[in-house]
């Protein structure tokens, strides 16, 4: 784990050997990875949605209000090389179903 300034507040983020069981029990929503766990999600799926900065993993992670979810990361740093997950939002989206509600 290593620490960075972005949008002049100093964050965590997590490197892929402080990955230790699954993205459900190490990760939150705003926690921030290195690359090498955003091409880890990237490689070991063929992601649905990859482009403007953020990427969706194609296998659907659960059902919202009929539709489904998706892990979805966005990438907020370039150098270094820093992604955020935002949780899981549908297809396309880069808020999750309770935050397109409000």
């Amino acid at each position: 784990m290593f620490e960075t300034v972005i949008n002049d507040n100093k964050v965590k983020v997590m490197q892929l050997e402080d990955w230790k069981t699954s993205i459900e029990n190490d990760f939150k929503p705003g926690d921030y990875f290195d690359e090498g766990i955003a091409w880890d999600l990237i490689n070991c799926v063929p992601p649905l949605t990859f482009s403007c900065g953020y990427f969706q993993c194609g296998e659907p992670h659960s059902f919202v209000n009929g539709k489904q979810t998706y892990l979805t990361l966005l990438k907020v740093n370039k150098e270094p090389e820093v992604w955020q997950f935002l949780g899981y939002c549908h297809a396309g989206q880069t808020v999750t179903p309770d935050e397109e509600q409000r």
